[in-house]
């Protein structure tokens, strides 16, 4: 088998790679707006690995590849940062869920969504039909998603049910690898397919634990007032990343140190309701948030203890999902009759 999926301890060399890795994502985002930046998005996905570790397989343990994972935990940032409008246009949505919004412009509950992307899509289309004089006439800007509350329910959703199917097909290539060097190769593949899904899940679960995620008062409060809340914009990128270099929270201070307890998925094969309760969970935080802000508490000890409670909040909930993906993954003799009725032989094969 491949040396990559063959180490199973972290050495000095791992450490450091994952220390380059962290400051590319740095730099990567320090500018931009984005969900925890890379460092709060590599310590969850640490985080919830660690938590998950005893539940998985030892490949998805091995050192080199949850560096890959770590990786591509930030795929979706690099992804914004692009400057292409049709991948803006299907990427950006794909961060956030505006709560409010669910109600005031598109007559949603937000604990009724349905779990389907395009129904939801077609729920927000007849709202737009009854009540034209919500929405203006011409798309707000050019990538045309102002409107949108955002798919961030389902970006999660759809990444798990991805997940599975890359675990599957691991499971299911590792049946023949042993006997048959073209599928042990394909295996080192299908692993590698495993960790984007890994990392792009870490993401949108690492993006709903952050409250600004989940509100119309993304950028600095909106609308009436009375608590004399911030309407500065720079609260989101301080919170995203300002605070935790204030702090000193990373993959390398809370590893080991931040106790993590893995929500449980009651149906593996439908993580709906839990994927609601994790966004319900951040959104009641909105206000406690802009309150410490408000009251210049960030950088103090009870800023500390809000920021902790989000992470390990966003581990739980990905570690959870984790061990709910591998569970549901596993594979029967359908699943490998399927599998071979739609594998064609490599024009490499000898």
């Amino acid at each position: 088998m491949n040396e990559y999926f063959s180490l199973t301890t972290k050495d000095s060399s791992m450490h450091f790679f994952r220390a380059f890795i962290t400051t590319v994502a740095m730099l990567t985002t320090a500018s931009l707006a984005y969900a925890w930046g890379g460092v709060g998005h590599i310590a969850i996905t640490e985080l919830a690995l660690d938590a998950a570790s005893t539940e998985m397989p030892e490949w998805i343990n091995n050192a080199l590849f949850r560096e890959r994972v770590d990786f591509m935990c930030n795929e979706p940032d690099r992804r914004r940062g692009a400057g292409l409008a049709t991948l803006n246009h299907e990427n950006n949505p794909e961060h956030y869920l505006d709560i409010e919004q669910l109600g005031s412009d598109f007559d949603l509950v937000y604990e009724d969504l349905p779990p389907l992307r395009y129904d939801f899509v077609l729920a927000m289309g007849e709202a737009m039909q009854r009540h034209p004089e919500r929405f203006g006439q011409e798309p707000p800007d050019k990538a045309g998603i102002d409107w949108m509350p955002g798919f961030l329910p389902y970006a999660m959703n759809e990444s798990y049910v991805k997940l599975v199917a890359a675990f599957r097909m691991c499971r299911i290539l590792e049946s023949f690898a042993k006997d048959d060097p073209l599928r042990a190769s394909e295996l080192v593949q299908a692993r590698a397919e495993a960790a984007y899904h890994m990392g792009v899940l870490s993401h949108w679960v690492g993006d709903a634990a952050q409250p600004l995620h989940t509100t119309i008062h993304h950028h600095g409060w909106l609308g009436d007032n009375p608590e004399g809340y911030t309407t500065d914009g720079r609260i989101h990128s301080y919170i995203d990343s300002g605070v935790l270099k204030t702090q000193h929270l990373n993959a390398d201070t809370l590893v080991g140190v931040l106790a993590i307890e893995p929500i449980v998925v009651n149906d593996t094969s439908d993580p709906w309701p839990e994927i609601l309760a994790h966004i319900e969970r951040s959104h009641e935080l909105v206000e406690p948030l802009y309150r410490l802000e408000r009251d210049n508490q960030l950088d103090t000890d009870a800023g500390r203890a809000f920021i902790l409670k989000r992470l390990g909040d966003g581990a739980g909930t990905l570690a959870g999902l984790y061990m709910a993906a591998w569970e549901q993954s596993e594979v029967d003799d359908h699943d490998i009759a399927m599998y071979l009725k739609y594998e064609a032989p490599s024009p490499n094969t000898p």
